[in-house]
């Protein structure tokens, strides 16, 4: 780095560059660009009980009483009987709506089928 003195120092300066997709990643960039990136991971969609452990983590971290009947109702109605994909980062997204919902109706944070329904009508968009 040169300050405006002309004065040079020397900054250690580690670098970690992130791609992230949920598309194909060949869809995107050619075969010679891929192998540029050397490390890659695949990070597949949890499974029910992953799922589960991740929305308990995330109503403990956001202070919202977890309840094994809201999370029942909310895989059976919004995953399995919609046919959708469960996504880790699913979890962190409902809860917040939960809470948002809870907040503009004045009301405690809860896990309710009326207020899980709400919630995923505003986060999930079916295509």
């Amino acid at each position: 780095m040169t300050l405006h003195t002309g004065k040079k120092i020397e900054v250690p300066l580690d670098q970690l560059i992130v791609f992230s997709t949920n598309l194909e990643p060949r869809s995107l960039v050619n075969e010679a660009f891929l192998r540029r990136i050397q490390n890659k991971i695949r990070i597949g969609d949890p499974t029910v009980d992953q799922f589960r452990e991740i929305f308990r983590r995330q109503y403990q971290l956001l202070g919202v009483t977890y309840t094994t009947e809201g999370l029942v109702y909310l895989h059976r109605e919004h995953y399995v009987n919609s046919r959708r994909d469960m996504r880790a980062c699913q979890p962190r997204d409902i809860v917040r709506q939960l809470i948002g919902i809870a907040r503009y109706k004045g009301i405690q944070p809860m896990i309710t089928p009326d207020i899980i329904d709400m919630a995923c009508r505003t986060y999930v968009a079916d295509l």
